[in-house]
Protein backbone atom coordinates (compact mmCIF):
# COMPACT_ATOMS: atom_id res chain seq x y z
CA UNK A 1 0.00 0.00 0.00
CA UNK A 2 1.03 3.53 -0.97
CA UNK A 3 -0.84 6.18 1.49
CA UNK A 4 -1.56 9.02 0.61
CA UNK A 5 -1.58 11.84 3.70
CA UNK A 6 -4.81 12.11 5.24
CA UNK A 7 -5.70 15.22 6.71
CA UNK A 8 -8.05 15.39 9.68
CA UNK A 9 -10.64 17.73 9.84
CA UNK A 10 -9.86 21.05 11.68
CA UNK A 11 -11.36 22.30 14.35
CA UNK A 12 -12.39 25.94 14.85
CA UNK A 13 -9.39 27.06 17.07
CA UNK A 14 -8.07 30.32 18.25
CA UNK A 15 -4.34 32.03 17.16
CA UNK A 16 -2.59 33.47 19.82
CA UNK A 17 -1.30 37.52 18.05
CA UNK A 18 0.64 39.33 21.18
CA UNK A 19 -1.75 39.32 24.21
CA UNK A 20 -5.05 38.27 22.36
CA UNK A 21 -6.50 35.54 20.33
CA UNK A 22 -7.86 35.82 16.64
CA UNK A 23 -10.44 33.00 16.22
CA UNK A 24 -9.72 30.19 13.46
CA UNK A 25 -12.78 28.52 11.41
CA UNK A 26 -12.57 25.07 10.77
CA UNK A 27 -11.56 23.64 7.67
CA UNK A 28 -13.09 20.35 5.85
CA UNK A 29 -10.67 17.75 6.18
CA UNK A 30 -10.36 14.11 4.91
CA UNK A 31 -11.17 10.69 6.78
CA UNK A 32 -10.48 6.99 5.02
CA UNK A 33 -13.34 5.43 3.26
CA UNK A 34 -12.78 2.27 4.22
CA UNK A 35 -15.55 0.53 2.69
CA UNK A 36 -14.41 1.84 -0.79
CA UNK A 37 -10.37 1.35 0.42
CA UNK A 38 -11.17 -2.20 0.67
CA UNK A 39 -13.23 -2.79 -2.10
CA UNK A 40 -10.07 -1.34 -4.21
CA UNK A 41 -7.91 -3.91 -2.28
CA UNK A 42 -9.73 -6.93 -3.14
CA UNK A 43 -9.77 -5.64 -6.99
CA UNK A 44 -6.08 -5.72 -6.77
CA UNK A 45 -5.59 -9.16 -4.69
CA UNK A 46 -7.81 -10.54 -8.01
CA UNK A 47 -4.84 -9.32 -10.41
CA UNK A 48 -6.89 -6.49 -11.72
CA UNK A 49 -4.72 -3.64 -10.04
CA UNK A 50 -1.79 -1.68 -11.47
CA UNK A 51 1.40 -1.92 -10.07
CA UNK A 52 0.44 -3.53 -6.90
CA UNK A 53 -0.66 -0.50 -5.53
CA UNK A 54 -4.03 0.40 -4.34
CA UNK A 55 -5.37 4.26 -3.90
CA UNK A 56 -7.07 4.88 -0.59
CA UNK A 57 -10.12 6.18 -0.95
CA UNK A 58 -11.51 9.36 1.14
CA UNK A 59 -14.40 11.17 1.84
CA UNK A 60 -15.00 14.59 2.75
CA UNK A 61 -14.99 15.18 6.58
CA UNK A 62 -16.50 18.39 7.78
CA UNK A 63 -14.73 19.97 11.13
CA UNK A 64 -17.68 19.21 14.14
CA UNK A 65 -16.89 22.60 15.54
CA UNK A 66 -16.36 25.33 12.74
CA UNK A 67 -17.47 28.49 14.28
CA UNK A 68 -14.87 29.33 17.24
CA UNK A 69 -16.22 32.91 18.23
CA UNK A 70 -17.47 31.23 21.38
CA UNK A 71 -14.11 30.15 22.15
CA UNK A 72 -12.70 33.43 21.56
CA UNK A 73 -15.35 34.63 23.89
CA UNK A 74 -14.15 32.55 26.53
CA UNK A 75 -10.46 33.04 26.14
CA UNK A 76 -10.61 37.04 26.32
CA UNK A 77 -12.87 36.31 29.69
CA UNK A 78 -9.91 34.47 31.26
CA UNK A 79 -7.58 36.77 30.01
CA UNK A 80 -9.29 39.56 31.68
CA UNK A 81 -9.70 38.22 34.95
CA UNK A 82 -6.77 38.89 37.71
CA UNK A 83 -4.28 36.14 38.98
CA UNK A 84 -1.93 36.93 41.48
CA UNK A 85 0.92 34.54 42.63
CA UNK A 86 1.43 34.51 46.35
CA UNK A 87 4.46 32.40 48.58
CA UNK A 88 5.09 32.75 52.52
CA UNK A 89 8.53 31.16 53.57
CA UNK A 90 8.15 30.18 56.81
CA UNK A 91 11.35 30.41 57.59
CA UNK A 92 12.33 33.60 56.84
CA UNK A 93 9.11 35.36 57.38
CA UNK A 94 8.91 36.53 53.94
CA UNK A 95 5.65 37.00 51.11
CA UNK A 96 6.87 37.05 47.96
CA UNK A 97 3.80 38.05 45.25
CA UNK A 98 4.02 38.07 41.94
CA UNK A 99 1.24 39.51 39.68
CA UNK A 100 0.38 37.51 36.62
CA UNK A 101 0.44 39.70 33.21
CA UNK A 102 -2.25 39.39 30.65
CA UNK A 103 0.77 37.58 27.98
CA UNK A 104 1.44 34.63 30.39
CA UNK A 105 -2.01 33.67 30.74
CA UNK A 106 -2.45 33.52 27.00
CA UNK A 107 0.96 31.30 26.61
CA UNK A 108 -0.89 28.83 29.02
CA UNK A 109 -4.56 28.75 27.32
CA UNK A 110 -4.82 25.92 24.85
CA UNK A 111 -7.98 25.00 23.08
CA UNK A 112 -9.72 21.69 23.25
CA UNK A 113 -13.37 20.11 21.98
CA UNK A 114 -15.46 19.55 24.34
CA UNK A 115 -15.95 15.65 26.12
CA UNK A 116 -18.92 15.52 24.29
CA UNK A 117 -17.51 16.96 20.74
CA UNK A 118 -20.15 19.62 20.65
CA UNK A 119 -18.19 22.74 20.93
CA UNK A 120 -14.54 24.26 22.65
CA UNK A 121 -13.12 24.74 25.62
CA UNK A 122 -10.39 26.93 26.98
CA UNK A 123 -8.17 25.77 29.86
CA UNK A 124 -4.79 26.52 31.10
CA UNK A 125 -2.75 24.07 30.12
CA UNK A 126 -0.57 23.04 33.68
CA UNK A 127 2.47 22.39 32.01
CA UNK A 128 2.68 25.54 30.87
CA UNK A 129 1.83 26.85 34.32
CA UNK A 130 4.95 24.74 35.60
CA UNK A 131 7.18 25.95 33.31
CA UNK A 132 6.33 29.71 34.52
CA UNK A 133 6.61 28.80 38.39
CA UNK A 134 10.06 27.09 37.53
CA UNK A 135 11.53 30.24 36.26
CA UNK A 136 9.72 31.92 39.51
CA UNK A 137 11.28 29.18 41.97
CA UNK A 138 14.49 29.95 40.15
CA UNK A 139 14.60 33.64 41.42
CA UNK A 140 14.09 32.26 45.25
CA UNK A 141 17.05 31.54 45.73
CA UNK A 142 18.95 29.96 49.36
CA UNK A 143 17.84 26.87 48.11
CA UNK A 144 13.94 27.51 47.85
CA UNK A 145 12.02 26.14 45.47
CA UNK A 146 8.24 25.39 45.01
CA UNK A 147 5.99 22.27 44.68
CA UNK A 148 5.78 22.58 40.63
CA UNK A 149 2.94 20.77 40.03
CA UNK A 150 0.69 21.24 43.26
CA UNK A 151 1.22 24.83 42.65
CA UNK A 152 0.42 24.42 38.47
CA UNK A 153 -3.13 22.42 39.88
CA UNK A 154 -3.64 25.53 42.36
CA UNK A 155 -3.01 28.35 39.50
CA UNK A 156 -5.19 26.24 36.85
CA UNK A 157 -8.20 26.08 39.76
CA UNK A 158 -7.64 29.76 40.49
CA UNK A 159 -8.19 30.78 36.75
CA UNK A 160 -10.54 28.76 36.41
CA UNK A 161 -13.15 30.03 39.10
CA UNK A 162 -12.68 33.66 38.08
CA UNK A 163 -9.21 34.87 39.49
CA UNK A 164 -7.53 35.82 42.38
CA UNK A 165 -4.94 34.90 44.68
CA UNK A 166 -2.90 31.48 44.12
CA UNK A 167 -0.95 30.27 47.36
CA UNK A 168 1.87 28.55 46.49
CA UNK A 169 3.92 26.36 49.04
CA UNK A 170 7.85 27.15 49.19
CA UNK A 171 9.67 24.07 49.45
CA UNK A 172 13.45 23.74 51.30
CA UNK A 173 16.47 21.83 51.00
CA UNK A 174 17.48 19.09 54.15
CA UNK A 175 20.82 20.80 55.98
CA UNK A 176 24.39 19.86 56.62
CA UNK A 177 25.53 20.19 60.50
CA UNK A 178 29.23 19.43 61.90
CA UNK A 179 28.64 18.80 65.92
CA UNK A 180 30.70 21.18 67.80
CA UNK A 181 31.79 20.65 71.34
CA UNK A 182 29.42 20.74 73.52
CA UNK A 183 26.77 20.08 71.54
CA UNK A 184 23.77 17.41 72.54
CA UNK A 185 20.72 16.61 70.05
CA UNK A 186 18.47 18.53 72.20
CA UNK A 187 20.98 21.46 72.13
CA UNK A 188 20.92 20.91 68.06
CA UNK A 189 17.46 20.14 67.88
CA UNK A 190 16.59 24.38 69.51
CA UNK A 191 19.09 25.80 66.78
CA UNK A 192 17.09 24.48 64.15
CA UNK A 193 14.00 24.31 65.25
CA UNK A 194 13.61 20.73 64.92
CA UNK A 195 12.45 18.08 67.30
CA UNK A 196 15.25 15.91 68.14
CA UNK A 197 13.51 12.25 67.69
CA UNK A 198 13.14 14.12 63.96
CA UNK A 199 16.96 13.99 63.79
CA UNK A 200 17.20 11.09 65.41
CA UNK A 201 15.12 9.41 62.10
CA UNK A 202 17.13 10.78 59.35
CA UNK A 203 20.54 10.19 61.10
CA UNK A 204 20.08 5.65 61.61
CA UNK A 205 23.49 4.05 62.21
CA UNK A 206 24.64 7.38 64.59
CA UNK A 207 25.04 6.58 68.32
CA UNK A 208 23.07 9.88 68.70
CA UNK A 209 23.48 9.76 72.27
CA UNK A 210 27.26 9.97 72.26
CA UNK A 211 27.99 12.73 69.48
CA UNK A 212 31.45 13.20 68.06
CA UNK A 213 32.65 16.82 67.59
CA UNK A 214 33.38 16.74 63.96
CA UNK A 215 30.29 14.31 63.05
CA UNK A 216 27.76 15.42 60.10
CA UNK A 217 24.47 15.25 60.83
CA UNK A 218 21.72 15.65 58.57
CA UNK A 219 18.86 18.35 59.45
CA UNK A 220 15.73 17.71 57.78
CA UNK A 221 14.05 20.04 55.67
CA UNK A 222 11.69 22.44 57.42
CA UNK A 223 8.83 21.11 55.44
CA UNK A 224 8.68 17.89 57.17
CA UNK A 225 7.57 19.80 59.90
CA UNK A 226 5.00 22.55 57.79
CA UNK A 227 3.60 19.89 54.92
CA UNK A 228 0.80 22.85 54.41
CA UNK A 229 0.41 25.36 52.60
CA UNK A 230 0.67 27.78 55.15
CA UNK A 231 -3.17 29.57 56.02
CA UNK A 232 -3.16 33.11 55.28
CA UNK A 233 -3.98 35.70 57.93
CA UNK A 234 -4.02 33.23 60.71
CA UNK A 235 -1.19 32.49 63.27
CA UNK A 236 -0.51 30.83 67.16
CA UNK A 237 2.19 32.57 68.57
CA UNK A 238 3.51 30.02 72.03
CA UNK A 239 6.30 32.12 74.44
CA UNK A 240 7.87 29.47 76.71
CA UNK A 241 9.12 32.07 78.56
CA UNK A 242 5.96 33.83 79.23
CA UNK A 243 4.04 30.75 79.26
CA UNK A 244 1.87 33.02 77.01
CA UNK A 245 -0.09 32.04 73.62
CA UNK A 246 -1.15 35.02 71.64
CA UNK A 247 -3.74 34.31 68.73
CA UNK A 248 -3.44 36.44 65.36
CA UNK A 249 -5.41 37.03 62.93
CA UNK A 250 -5.30 39.32 59.92
CA UNK A 251 -2.26 41.44 62.00
CA UNK A 252 -4.59 41.67 64.56
CA UNK A 253 -4.03 39.73 68.36
CA UNK A 254 -7.07 38.02 68.81
CA UNK A 255 -6.52 36.61 71.80
CA UNK A 256 -3.78 36.55 74.55
CA UNK A 257 -4.08 33.23 76.95
CA UNK A 258 -1.77 31.77 79.84
CA UNK A 259 -0.51 28.22 78.84
CA UNK A 260 1.02 25.39 80.32
CA UNK A 261 4.06 23.97 78.25
CA UNK A 262 6.63 20.83 78.77
CA UNK A 263 8.60 20.62 81.89
CA UNK A 264 12.09 20.88 82.19
CA UNK A 265 12.77 17.04 81.05
CA UNK A 266 9.97 16.60 79.05
CA UNK A 267 9.92 20.14 77.27
CA UNK A 268 8.27 21.53 74.45
CA UNK A 269 10.33 21.98 71.44
CA UNK A 270 10.58 25.38 70.32
CA UNK A 271 10.43 26.01 66.04
CA UNK A 272 8.12 26.43 63.74
CA UNK A 273 5.16 24.36 63.32
CA UNK A 274 1.48 24.59 61.89
CA UNK A 275 -1.83 22.82 62.65
CA UNK A 276 -1.77 19.06 61.47
CA UNK A 277 -4.46 17.35 62.40
CA UNK A 278 -7.42 17.96 65.36
CA UNK A 279 -9.49 15.39 67.51
CA UNK A 280 -12.13 16.28 69.33
CA UNK A 281 -10.87 14.07 72.28
CA UNK A 282 -7.74 12.07 71.63
CA UNK A 283 -6.06 9.53 73.77
CA UNK A 284 -2.58 9.26 75.03
CA UNK A 285 -2.03 5.88 75.84
CA UNK A 286 1.29 6.77 77.15
CA UNK A 287 0.28 8.45 79.94
CA UNK A 288 -3.05 6.90 80.05
CA UNK A 289 -4.94 9.91 79.96
CA UNK A 290 -7.28 11.80 77.87
CA UNK A 291 -6.97 15.61 76.19
CA UNK A 292 -10.11 17.57 75.04
CA UNK A 293 -9.90 19.55 71.90
CA UNK A 294 -6.47 18.16 70.57
CA UNK A 295 -4.55 20.25 68.04
CA UNK A 296 -1.93 18.03 66.82
CA UNK A 297 1.41 20.78 65.96
CA UNK A 298 4.39 18.36 65.48
CA UNK A 299 5.73 14.66 65.81
CA UNK A 300 7.99 14.14 68.75
CA UNK A 301 9.16 10.86 66.87
CA UNK A 302 7.43 7.75 65.94
CA UNK A 303 3.96 8.25 66.35
CA UNK A 304 3.51 10.62 69.05
CA UNK A 305 2.66 13.81 68.38
CA UNK A 306 2.41 17.08 70.22
CA UNK A 307 0.21 19.42 70.28
CA UNK A 308 -2.03 21.98 72.02
CA UNK A 309 -5.41 20.79 73.84
CA UNK A 310 -7.37 21.64 77.21
CA UNK A 311 -7.02 20.85 80.22
CA UNK A 312 -6.43 16.37 80.29
CA UNK A 313 -8.43 14.28 82.33
CA UNK A 314 -7.00 10.95 83.81
CA UNK A 315 -8.54 7.53 83.15
CA UNK A 316 -9.83 8.08 86.76
CA UNK A 317 -11.84 11.04 85.69
CA UNK A 318 -9.85 13.13 87.50
CA UNK A 319 -9.13 16.90 85.89
CA UNK A 320 -4.57 16.70 85.33
CA UNK A 321 -2.93 20.28 86.15
CA UNK A 322 -5.59 22.46 87.26
CA UNK A 323 -4.61 25.45 88.85
CA UNK A 324 -0.99 25.30 87.03
CA UNK A 325 -1.58 27.63 84.13
CA UNK A 326 1.19 29.85 83.82
CA UNK A 327 4.13 27.69 84.47
CA UNK A 328 5.40 24.27 83.21
CA UNK A 329 3.27 21.33 83.70
CA UNK A 330 2.96 19.05 80.68
CA UNK A 331 4.68 16.16 79.26
CA UNK A 332 5.42 18.40 76.03
CA UNK A 333 1.78 19.42 75.08
CA UNK A 334 0.50 23.23 75.36
CA UNK A 335 -2.04 22.87 77.73
CA UNK A 336 -5.18 25.69 77.67
CA UNK A 337 -8.39 26.06 79.96
CA UNK A 338 -11.34 24.61 78.69
CA UNK A 339 -13.29 27.34 76.94
CA UNK A 340 -10.25 28.56 75.41
CA UNK A 341 -8.91 25.25 74.04
CA UNK A 342 -12.74 24.80 72.53
CA UNK A 343 -12.25 28.53 71.28
CA UNK A 344 -8.84 27.26 69.42
CA UNK A 345 -10.20 24.17 67.98
CA UNK A 346 -12.86 25.80 66.07
CA UNK A 347 -10.57 28.77 64.88
CA UNK A 348 -7.54 26.80 63.91
CA UNK A 349 -7.62 24.98 60.92
CA UNK A 350 -5.20 22.34 59.03
CA UNK A 351 -2.27 24.64 58.01
CA UNK A 352 -2.38 27.55 60.69
CA UNK A 353 1.52 28.26 61.54
CA UNK A 354 2.09 27.66 65.45
CA UNK A 355 5.40 29.41 66.43
CA UNK A 356 7.02 28.35 69.59
CA UNK A 357 9.01 30.51 70.83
Amino acid sequence: LAPEVSVPPIEAALRLEGDHFVALPGRPGRALDVEATLAHLLTTAAGQGADGQVALAFQIALPRVADGSAALAEAEQVLNRPLHLSAYDVLSDETFDWPVARETIAAWLRVEPTEDGTGLRVRADEAAVQATLTGLAAGLGEGRGLRLEEGAAQVADTLASGGGVAHLYITHQSRSYTVQPGDTLSSIGRRFGMPPGIIAEANVGLDLDRLQVGQQLTIPSQDVLTPHTPVPGKRIVVSVAEQRMRVYENGQLLYDWPVSTGVANSPTYSGVFQVLGKEENAYASQWDLWMPHFIAIYRAGADVYNGIHALPILSSGRRLWEGALGSPASYGCIILGLSEAETLYHWAEVGVLVIVE
